[in-house]
């Protein structure tokens, strides 16, 4: 213990790390592992402090008793910044059914776990508080053979990248939303596969959650999952949620300082979309859709804004499926992004 302590302490200096997040998946193998997990992490902290090292100490831990009741929040609490609460895999191989990886509220006709049932469990059953969980965002999916959600998971399970699931909308798959779960899935046209995963929507309304609830944050598993070119859109959507200002400024959490123009959720979208943007000064906008000829559809916003964040709401009423594009223009910004319509 002793050893593998100081050695932390020696990577993290080496590299100008701010600390370790500790993944023991699972402390249930001897009767001493918790025990042992609880001397790692006090000894830790003890010699973080003896070095003079602010450093964090987090940690993932399940999302319910199952596995949970190998960990000693109690004692734990009092050594760990922050608990990244891991609210996925509850779809899998280890599931009947076709349901959802991570579903943000429990369906009201089958309950396989939820991440409102996992963040409970963790702040009221455990004793967490609050401002030391972090609620966990896959960026990942899994899938079946299944005919449908809440059908029989009749085998072919596995495991996608949301850079692998996104390209599969339109081409082979259709795109349902389950509202009240709160998250996507994809079918496949002949109606024999299923894939459970997050998008920016679904990734937007957990950040949403986690904030209203006065949580410590949010944690991913797993960064890289979701780049696409040049793109990476959940992690762009969590940034633009959690009101995260990129780059190495000292204070993460003040305004932005520049006009943003930021992805719009859900893309691709069915009936309607949501398009956030940042002002870094009050002016005049003009916030414009066009289709891939360059014709102008529709004018969703054509006059003076204050400084601050602000949405915009698109309707897809009348409008076929295709590839379109909304321009945020003013005097000191132009920015052109793209996005899908799919019915």
């Amino acid at each position: 213990r002793a050893t593998f302590i100081e050695n932390i302490i020696d990577f993290c200096d080496d590299n100008g790390y701010d600390g370790v997040d500790i993944d023991w998946e699972y402390p249930d193998v001897t009767p001493d592992d918790k025990k042992n997990l609880n001397l790692l992490v006090q000894k830790l902290r003890e010699a973080f402090v003896e070095e003079g090292k602010d450093w964090l100490i987090t940690m993932a831990v399940p999302a319910g008793s199952w596995n949970g009741q190998w960990f000693d929040f109690t004692t734990l609490k009092n050594y760990v910044n922050w608990f990244g609460c891991m609210t996925y895999d509850y779809m899998g191989n280890w599931v009947s059914i076709a349901y959802h990886n991570s579903p943000l509220y429990p369906h009201t006709s089958t309950d396989l776990g939820s991440v409102k049932a996992g963040i409970q469990y963790i702040n009221a059953t455990r004793g967490v508080p609050k401002n030391q969980i972090l609620l966990g965002i896959p960026f990942y999916g899994r899938g079946c053979n299944a005919t449908g959600l809440f059908a029989s998971n009749t085998g072919g399970n596995v495991e996608y990248r949301y850079s692998e699931v996104a390209p599969k909308i339109g081409n082979g798959w259709n795109y349902y939303w389950d509202d009240i779960s709160e998250v996507p899935y994809l079918m496949n046209i002949d109606m024999t596969k299923f894939i459970s995963y997050d998008d920016t929507a679904s990734v937007r309304l957990k950040c949403e959650y986690a904030k209203e609830r006065n949580l410590g944050g949010v944690m991913i598993w797993a960064l890289g999952q979701d780049v696409i070119g040049n793109d990476q859109p959940l992690l762009e959507a969590v940034g633009g949620s959690m009101d995260i200002v990129s780059g190495t400024d000292e204070s993460p959490q003040r305004a932005p300082t520049s006009f943003l123009l930021l992805k719009n959720y859900p893309n691709p979208f069915n009936a309607s979309t949501v398009i956030p943007f940042y002002l870094a000064k009050g002016e005049e906008i003009h916030l414009e859709v066009f289709d891939i000829l360059g014709r102008r559809i529709t004018t969703l916003i054509n006059k003076k804004k204050t400084q601050g964040w602000h949405k915009a709401y698109f309707s897809s009423a009348g409008i076929p499926s295709g590839l379109y594009f909304y321009r945020l223009q003013c005097a000191s910004f132009s920015k052109m992004i793209k996005m899908t319509i799919l019915k």
